[in-house]
């Protein structure tokens, strides 16, 4: 039987738990704040409120005109936030890496190389081949050709076949339907696209499997974002900049070196500021901790990160980066613990948008919502800067009450990215979100380039990340000159490859296909998804993204209703912003499965058609700010079945929760 003092000490651990469980991550303490004042302050005025608030001026963060300040005692912010002065007040928050801690071992299996061709047969727009039966005499073949509208661009004689031009007003499939029972015509087909894979002479390719999965780490084959088939189309451009807001770069790592950026207006080791850009002494970047020009890399994490983005390709070296031709920014914020701050990471972004960069990637998170950042990430897109960031690592869904940063922020610049395995799964310790995490990419087990002319197995949605910021930037060098972050966001949405096991654990249903990107069809992805529902008024608004190399003439919205109710309709989607269009389903009763697919066609007759989506009306998914509903705890694996999840945060509330009651129950009856 427990005693006395056992039952008080099982009490207040009990109240203590609940009381640290639901207070957890509070800081009572600000050493930092981010101050943003309505309009320019003089001297005078912003010395005066340096003195009123017992503040220390460290340095103002151009592009956004905020000020960082510095204090020794707890500061009162609501007394800043609602100073006639202040826009907005808010502490400086940490911010850190989104690997996982440890590097991974090198696997031990066999590899073997096998080379792919593409998964989605690729059709040259505009043209047909027929086959003639050898009896047919030529004059025959012209007459036929001038009847279906044809003109001939080639012929195999050997094989009694012409490669014709499809005539304005009549699609592929039409012709082919044409030719289908005419005694003269053996057959006729696509004339497809194919390419040679271009696999590099990089002695270690074969460690990416993220790149090619041939199966080689005993995961599935085709797992990966097709890299060599992307390659065979473009291998990248010096053109492209992108910052990596990380850790710095080891920019003397031989598969590296080559493709980092040097800032053209800069002289090396002069101390001074050439380009009057208010920097000194920054050639490849910027150490926005240490305040100088050397964003030397003392972690591991942005090397690893630069490696799998650009690490030289066909140099016979280590790896190559998704990009075998690119510029590489060095924009270090995070210290050699892996660690930095909101302040410094808004500086990063605006030095990149400032100094040429295309896209930022952004393999870190923590804190909380941050106005200084939103308003740097903002600033970024409106110079047209795409920013791709890590989800991050906590199996939680950032659709839930607590949104991982910078993620999470719903710019339309914004890239969510959680991390895959080999297998075409979700990674276990990866975050994810329906609506707030976009695609997964490769993030377990990934080897690329660290410090020292080293290479390193690390896993993590940090990992994940470059693949995206790679797939960004290679396609940024497809398209150009006539491409800009949101064409380029919108390609990369729609070339996903639907994966059936990531369906529902983000956005886009699937994980990142960089060679289905370059492409002249059109591409389509759904980016608002009407849900089970109660509601039978309607509408049900679809939203949908839309691009092509060309000009998209027409998107269009099928949807037909099964059950209480039966109907079927095409309509068109009307523009919502560039890129994305939008269309309505009317109400339907209770009963009804409403299924739909979004239908995109080009000025060169290409179509390109969705899978189909469905949704219920009557019913709905329960709700809730995660897979367990509405509980105070909740313990929500994504390789678990949801079944267990509820089982075990069901537990760890009763014991939250019960366990004082109970403890409390037995002590009052002892005392009787």
């Amino acid at each position: 039987m427990m005693n006395r003092n056992t039952i008080i000490r099982l009490m207040l651990f009990s109240i203590v738990l609940v009381f640290l469980t639901a207070f957890a991550g509070t800081d009572s303490t600000v050493t930092r704040i981010i101050v943003k004042f309505n309009q320019p302050l003089s001297v005078a005025q912003l010395d005066s409120f340096q003195n009123q608030f017992h503040l220390e001026l460290q340095r103002r963060i151009p592009g956004i005109g905020v000020y960082v300040f510095r204090t020794s005692s707890v500061v009162q912010l609501a007394a800043l936030k609602h100073h006639p002065w202040v826009q907005y007040a808010e502490a400086e928050q940490e911010v850190q890496t989104q690997n996982r801690l440890s590097a991974q071992d090198q696997p031990t299996r066999k590899t073997i190389q096998v080379l792919k061709a593409p998964p989605k047969p690729e059709i040259i727009p505009g043209e047909v081949i027929i086959k003639y039966k050898p009896t047919v005499a030529m004059m025959a073949t012209v007459s036929i050709a001038a009847e279906l509208g044809l003109t001939s661009i080639k012929g195999i004689s050997r094989l009694k076949a012409v490669v014709y031009k499809i005539p304005a007003g009549k699609t592929l499939e039409q012709i082919m339907e044409e030719c289908k029972g005419r005694p003269e015509i053996e057959y006729a087909e696509p004339n497809y696209r194919v390419y040679v894979l271009d696999i590099p002479n990089d002695p270690d390719f074969n460690k990416l499997w993220g790149m090619h999965n041939t199966g080689q780490t005993g995961g599935t084959v085709d797992a990966d974002i097709d890299a060599p088939e992307a390659w065979s189309k473009s291998k990248g451009s010096d053109q492209i900049v992108v910052g990596i807001i990380d850790t710095g770069i080891d920019y003397t790592h031989p598969d590296i070196q080559a493709n980092m950026w040097k800032n053209p207006g800069e002289i090396p080791g002069n101390n001074r500021d050439d380009d009057n850009n208010g920097y000194v002494d920054d050639v490849y970047g910027y150490d926005f901790i240490n305040r100088d020009g050397d964003p030397m890399d003392d972690n591991r994490h942005g090397t690893h990160v630069a490696g799998t983005i650009g690490a030289v390709g066909n140099n016979n070296r280590g790896v190559v980066g998704v990009n075998w031709t690119v510029k590489l920014m060095a924009l270090k914020f995070l210290s050699a613990s892996g660690s930095g701050s909101t302040a410094d990471a808004a500086e990063a972004i605006i030095y990149a948008a400032d100094n040429g960069a295309y896209i930022t990637s952004n393999s870190w998170g923590g804190g909380g919502e941050s106005q200084t950042l939103k308003d740097a990430i903002q600033y970024a897109q409106d110079k047209g800067l795409l920013f791709v960031a890590a989800a991050g690592n906590e199996s939680k869904d950032n659709d839930g009450p607590n949104p991982n940063y910078p993620s999470s922020y719903t710019h339309e610049s914004v890239i969510a990215v959680a991390a895959s395995t080999d297998r075409d799964v979700l990674a276990t310790f990866s975050n994810y979100g329906a609506t707030s995490v976009d695609l997964a990419a490769p993030g377990e087990e990934i080897y690329s380039t660290t410090p020292g002319n080293a290479y390193e197995y690390l896993s993590g949605t940090s990992m994940a990340t470059p693949h995206v910021s790679g797939a960004a930037a290679l396609i940024w060098a497809y398209q150009l000159p006539n491409t800009n972050w949101r064409k380029v966001k919108y390609t990369l949405f729609g070339a996903v490859d639907y994966v059936r096991n990531l369906e529902g654990w983000v956005l886009l249903d699937g994980r990142l296909n960089v060679n289905e990107a370059l492409t002249t069809n059109p591409l389509v992805a759904v980016l608002k998804k009407p849900g089970d529902t109660q509601d039978t008024t309607g509408p049900y608004t679809v939203e949908a993204s839309a691009v092509d190399n060309d000009t998209i003439t027409s998107v269009q919205l099928y949807y037909e209703f099964s059950g209480s109710s039966s109907r079927q309709d095409t309509v068109s989607m009307n523009p919502k912003s560039p890129y994305v269009y939008s269309a309505d389903i009317p109400g339907a009763p209770t009963g009804t499965t409403v299924k739909y697919k979004v239908i995109a066609r080009d000025s060169d007759n290409n179509e390109t058609q969705t899978r189909y989506y469905t949704f219920t009306v009557g019913e709905t998914n329960g709700g809730g700010g995660g897979c367990c509903g509405a509980m105070a705890a909740e313990f929500c694996a994504t390789g678990t079945p949801q079944s267990v999840n509820v089982g075990i945060s069901l537990l760890i509330n009763i014991l939250l929760f019960g366990l004082p009651l109970i403890l409390m129950k037995y002590y009052w009856n002892q005392r009787k």
